[in-house]
């Protein structure tokens, strides 16, 4: 929820630029980044330590979700183009 919440707040500062200090903009980057990151490692951890899951499944499911994580990235890169060159165009 905390991730959506800023999702839509960095959304709408890219759209209309009411924050421009980077020094409220960096701390708030740091803090997505953070919680990033912490939820990676807890899926990770919980996959490590699921005791229902056998050795070859753990396997396949950290595997899947590493290729989950991969295809996320390249679908953030793709939208990032996308959104740059029609919602967030400069020229009108």
């Amino acid at each position: 929820m905390l991730q959506g919440i800023n999702f839509v707040f960095l959304f709408l500062n890219a759209r209309f630029f009411f924050l421009e200090t980077l020094f409220v903009l960096c701390p708030l980057f740091i803090w997505v980044g953070l919680m990033g990151g912490a939820a990676y490692v807890n899926v990770m951890h919980n996959m490590l330590d699921l005791p229902a899951l056998e050795d070859t499944e753990r396997e396949g499911a950290i595997v899947l979700s590493l290729i989950s994580n991969d295809f996320g990235v390249l679908g953030a890169a793709i939208l990032t183009l996308a959104l740059d060159n029609t919602i967030f165009s400069t020229s009108k």
